[in-house]
């Protein structure tokens, strides 16, 4: 439901005015929105709609440009998780680069990754001060994290340190409806960024396949052709991935980069049979590598 914020404070937002940004709150428990509402009336928020169903708060991202969502993850974390990937994924509301902060009474050990490879930008951790809400809201505006794609993610990069031989791989800088609304920009011009960049994600996840495709042939070549030998990870799940990513793109109508991924799927077949690899087979493997690194249309490839 709407929650009045009328009376709120002298904003106290680093200059920024979040009066005219709307929030969505996913609040299975209701226990979010109470330590939520003062500091966000602090910072200057005024729209806020709650919703206690997941459903509830999928209507309302299908049907209204939010410019922030915050999901409380304690009562069903897999599913709030779930949640955020289906937004970055653009499976659930307009804006796959719309922010996002998982908040939660604490993260039990082993969650942490979970969480991380959600998509989201930031978790807070309750109870919340004014001063570590106010951090997230100032970051998520003046310092977020550029995004990186792969064949079962998309979000923030995470990674303190690049490879070397992930250089080629470019991060992305997407658009911010918050960063705009919060510096007095009201435009739909985030639309059309918005889908320009998420075909750019989309040929990052072919491209990283490619990249990893690459590197597990190079490592089981080095295995005398044997998989089970090979250096992790090998092979293992790539076939799935590769299925799982054929599907996505064909469902976001990039029906070219879904051609292109198909033309990988018979030689990941062959190397995930658990069987040694022959030098013709590892060429084929390495040629789909190059293949999808490339974008090369699969009427090119062998």
């Amino acid at each position: 439901m709407p929650v009045s914020l009328h009376g709120y404070e002298t904003p106290r937002s680093d200059g920024l005015d979040f009066a005219a940004a709307n929030t969505v709150v996913y609040d299975p428990q209701g226990s979010t929105l109470p330590v939520l509402k003062d500091p966000l009336r602090t910072l200057g928020f005024r729209q806020i709609m709650a919703c206690r169903q997941l459903d509830q708060t999928k209507d309302l991202l299908a049907t209204t440009n939010f410019h922030l969502v915050i999901v409380d993850i304690d009562q069903e974390p897999a599913a709030a998780c779930d949640f955020v990937r289906d937004i970055r994924f653009r499976r659930a509301g307009k804006d796959p680069f719309v922010g996002i902060l998982l908040v939660s009474q604490g993260i039990a050990e082993g969650n942490a990754g979970p969480l991380v490879n959600s998509g989201t930008d930031d978790v807070l951790i309750k109870p919340m001060s004014f001063e570590s809400v106010r951090a997230r809201m100032i970051r998520l505006v003046k310092a977020r994290k550029l995004f990186v794609a792969t064949p079962t993610y998309i979000g923030p990069d995470r990674r303190n340190e690049r490879r070397p031989d992930e250089a080629d791989i470019d991060l992305v800088g997407v658009p911010n409806t918050l960063r705009e609304v919060a510096n007095g920009i009201v435009s739909d011009n985030w639309r059309i960024a918005a889908k320009r960049t998420f075909r750019t994600l989309a040929e990052q996840r072919v491209r990283r396949l490619g990249f990893a495709i690459s590197k597990a042939t190079a490592e089981t070549e080095n295995a005398g052709g044997d998989p089970s030998r090979a250096e992790r990870p090998g092979f293992g799940g790539l076939d799935e991935q590769a299925t799982r990513l054929g599907a996505d793109l064909k469902a976001q109508s990039y029906q070219d980069l879904a051609a292109i991924v198909e033309t990988a799927r018979p030689a990941l077949k062959v190397a995930t049979g658990g069987k040694l690899l022959t030098s013709e087979q590892l060429e084929a493997l390495s040629a789909r590598g190059d293949d999808l690194l490339a974008l090369r249309p699969a009427a090119a490839a062998a």
